[in-house]
């Protein structure tokens, strides 16, 4: 009787044993895919702030952008605003122009006669 009780608790401690080796294995199995997540988390960590670097970077060209735009719209206003003036020079003198064309026939007219 006392033979078989150490029979299995000789079998109860290979077991053990086999047991705790199976779970060293998967100890440094999981150590092993932690080491991997967390290269993982730093390479997306760097692909983070690279992006948030380029956005950063897009969106301060698009402020830039838009300054220009605006500068370039004012200018074109100004120049708008130049071009109805000229234009109404020139309307203005079209006129005094024919008035003086006007005149200047009847003045040859008064000296043909």
């Amino acid at each position: 009787l006392l033979r078989q009780k150490l029979i299995v608790q000789w079998n109860q401690m290979k077991k053990i044993s086999n047991n705790y080796k199976d779970l060293q294995e998967r100890d440094k199995e999981i150590s092993g895919d932690n080491a991997n997540l967390q290269d993982q988390v730093g390479n997306l960590k760097n692909q983070n702030e690279n992006l948030q670097s380029q956005l950063q970077q897009r969106e301060n060209e698009l402020e830039l952008l838009q300054e220009r735009k605006k500068a370039t719209e004012a200018e074109a206003d100004e120049r708008q605003i130049q071009n109805n003036k000229l234009q109404s020079e020139k309307e203005e003198l079209t006129l005094k122009l024919h008035d003086i064309e006007e005149v200047l026939k009847k003045t040859e007219k008064d000296l043909a006669e």
